[in-house]
């Protein structure tokens, strides 16, 4: 469903649907993308406001709204609920508290490294993501089915799916692919890229990410803790 045409390698070891990333092979049921769109949509009708709000990045969060903050960074409560709902609803794999709050722990240590290296995807980067994509809906029937798809299954405007929704995911695929890239040059200056090279790649990601999350300063607010 998703196309990715500037993401690497690295990147690629990850599909994003529905707004969830999940492990490639792990989808319980072995369920078809049509299969988790229509499941995850029932979530999204009944608790629009709940969807929207928690893939709002751009937001100042009260603190008080805030489950945790990673390297200065939040993790909205709102946005923990709606990638746990979203995970529930679809049947993905991944339906705890806990396993969500991984992930977006490691979604924030991308996001501030990235930050750190004065990386962080910039507003015309975002939108000439979501323009290129548009343009493929305009010119690729699959493409365009997939995305009306969503649209109807979940009940959302033409306007929420790419200013809200795609926005969101945007975000953070063009965060982890500036700071992949940065991280590892030598990789992409190769003209010609073999099975070895990708592999050493993404055992280079994997460990510079888990070494970052190790040392990440994560503050938890109580209000939150179960």
């Amino acid at each position: 469903m998703k196309r990715i045409a500037a993401i690497s390698v690295v990147i690629l070891s990850l599909i994003v649907i529905a707004g969830i990333v999940i492990q490639l092979g792990v989808v319980k049921n072995h369920k078809t993308l049509d299969e988790i769109i229509t499941a995850a949509g029932k979530f999204v009708r009944d608790e629009h406001e709940l969807f929207i709000s928690g893939l709002d990045y751009t937001v100042e969060v009260p603190g008080e709204k805030v489950v945790l903050w990673v390297n200065g960074l939040p993790i909205s409560n709102n946005e923990l609920q709606t990638r746990l709902s979203l995970h529930k609803a679809s049947g993905t794999g991944t339906q705890t508290i806990e396993e969500i709050e991984k992930i977006l722990v490691e979604e924030k240590v991308i996001q501030s490294e990235a930050a750190k290296l004065g990386l962080t995807p910039t507003d015309e980067e975002i939108n000439a993501f979501i323009s290129q994509e548009k343009e493929t809906a305009k010119n690729d029937p699959e493409y365009k089915a997939g995305v009306e798809k969503i649209i109807a299954a979940w009940g959302l405007s033409e306007d929420e799916y790419w200013n809200v929704y795609e926005r969101y995911n945007v975000y953070r695929i063009l965060a982890a692919d500036k700071l992949s890239r940065h991280l590892l040059k030598d990789y992409y200056s190769k003209n010609k890229i073999t099975p070895a090279d990708e592999k050493q790649a993404k055992e280079k990601w994997d460990e510079f990410i888990a070494e970052k999350v190790a040392k990440a300063e994560v503050k938890v607010n109580p209000k939150f803790r179960r």
